[in-house]
């Protein structure tokens, strides 16, 4: 059930969608490793459906050289959250920075233990920074970490 309820935790501004995501997440490691096994790939999937949103207005926000408002809404959003994080000296979230925390959800997934979830997150994230993101040395990552999961 609180699995369910993580995916009706939505947010039209993704900086504030993450952020939900990371509190989220802070509140399920007290539920320890049994309940762990259940609600972090729940909490890993919706960050990437939020991840997913983020790269295309991630890659329309540069095409903006001057700061002209973009013809997509949701890049302009992306773009406005941006600036509102950096002014507020939070961190800007990007996809590089989504992907570090989910691979630190795989990696804390791998250690409850529940390595089949682990290994389906680390292939997911995987194919997601290399083939969507464009973050070859991310994959990489997960791919090595795909290989230390199998080895334990």
């Amino acid at each position: 059930m609180v699995a369910r309820m993580l995916h009706q935790l939505t947010c039209d501004d993704l900086q504030l969608q993450f952020a939900i995501l990371r509190a989220a997440r802070v509140h399920l490691e007290t539920g320890g490793p049994a309940r762990m096994r259940h609600t972090l790939p729940a909490l890993a999937f919706c960050a990437l459906k939020s991840l997913r949103r983020l790269l295309p207005a991630q890659a329309a926000a540069p095409a903006d050289g001057d700061g002209a408002a973009a013809a997509d809404g949701t890049a302009a959003a992306a773009a406005g959250a941006a600036a509102a994080a950096a002014a507020a000296g939070e961190e800007v979230l990007t996809a590089e920075s989504a992907l570090q925390w989910l691979l630190e959800v795989a990696l804390q997934l791998a250690e409850v233990p529940a390595p089949m979830p682990a290994l389906r997150l680390l292939l997911v994230c995987a194919h997601v920074s290399s083939e969507e993101a464009g973050l070859e040395m991310l994959a990489y990552e997960f791919f090595e970490q795909v290989g230390r999961v199998m080895g334990q």
